[in-house]
């Protein structure tokens, strides 16, 4: 069965890493892993993806050499996470075609009746940033009031952790998109919710203050740690690299090139180091922006194959979600899981 086991997403095929357990013989315990993507589109927050079976040979991840050399050890990659949701809609946004009209937060002062917290709005944000590292936050606004004699007509107060890193001021009915360096220490340097706070306190003589946020973006050097036994990072400094990702609290750890995410690779030759926490190593070429994912089993997604369920979907959180996709495992249980139900299994980003 495992040969002829299959993965298509909108059409074309994705790789699979079928994982025997040694034996050869697919068994209890044994799974199949692929990537999977988030979908971002104004019709939809579900990307479908068809497992099937029985036909020709599936497509498999190919295995590149990542046995340690005499590669330079990088001490940080570039970490960008963005964040967004769509809870509020509003149709007097000028424009027609891919605009969505939908906006993850709303701030207005004075409060509506319906909404006495609107004035201010928070949202937490689960991320370890270096103590040495500046993160820089960019936060796309739309201001939708204005005053023809006030100039400008928005003020946002943004906090991090509690601390103020910033006065937001423009104008008009406008989109804003604002830049703000967050000095480091300001975000947690280990892995905890932090909070963003957001507020509007119509300080500028005007009669109110509207304004959304669609997304926020946050870009800072990252070290090389694994949270939750995997780390996902993009590299794209040309050299000959020799990587080491710490933090793992097991030894059973693999890593794949997901720069193609239709056809990753397994990195093979890894080299661990430690006793627990662990580390693992390997080298790689980079002349091109590369992506690559470090784990152990455990931190792979999860999903339980029925035979009434011919497909999955993966969908990213319908609040908050961090635009990125992850790993996943099927594994040969004839059950279902709580909370999943045909026809769809989902998981969220």
């Amino acid at each position: 069965m495992y040969e002829h086991a299959a993965a298509v997403q909108w059409g074309v095929e994705v790789a699979l890493d079928v994982e025997l357990g040694g034996d050869g013989v697919w068994g209890a315990g044994d799974y199949v892993v692929f990537y999977g993507e988030a979908l971002e589109s104004k019709y939809t927050m579900d990307n479908v993806y068809w497992l099937t079976y029985g036909k020709a040979p599936g497509l498999r991840m190919s295995d590149t050499d990542g046995t340690p050399g005499s590669g330079i050890t990088p001490v940080n990659y570039p970490e960008i996470k963005r964040l967004d949701g769509g809870g509020y809609y509003w149709q007097n946004e000028p424009g027609f075609g891919d605009k969505e009209r939908f906006f993850w937060a709303r701030l207005r002062s004075p409060a509506y009746s319906s909404d006495p917290n609107s004035p201010k709005w928070t949202t937490t944000v689960a991320m370890a940033a270096p103590s040495t590292s500046t993160v820089l936050m960019r936060v796309s606004f739309y201001g939708a009031n204005s005053s023809s004699t006030i100039n400008p007509d928005h003020h946002v107060v943004v906090k991090v952790n509690g601390v103020s890193v910033g006065d937001i001021y423009f104008d008009g009915i406008s989109w804003y998109t604002a830049e703000i360096p967050v000095p480091a220490g300001v975000f947690s340097s280990s892995l905890a919710d932090n909070t963003l706070e957001f507020s509007v306190p119509r300080d500028l003589g005007q009669a109110s203050d509207l304004v959304f946020i669609e997304t926020i973006t946050l870009e800072y050097d990252n070290t090389f740690v694994a949270y939750g036994d995997m780390l996902s990072f993009k590299f794209d400094e040309s050299g000959t690299w020799l990587f080491q990702v710490n933090g793992f609290s097991s030894d059973q750890v693999a890593a794949y090139d997901i720069t193609n995410t239709q056809a990753p690779s397994g990195i093979t030759g890894l080299v661990l180091v430690g006793e627990g926490p662990y580390s693992v190593q390997f080298q790689a070429n980079v002349s091109t922006n590369k992506k690559y994912w470090t784990g152990t089993p455990d931190a792979l997604k999860v999903f339980f194959r029925s035979n009434r369920i011919p497909h999955l979907t993966c969908a990213p959180w319908q609040t908050r979600r961090t635009i990125s996709s992850s790993l996943t495992r099927i594994l040969p249980l004839q059950r279902l899981p709580c909370g999943i139900s045909a026809p769809g299994m989902e998981f969220e980003q």
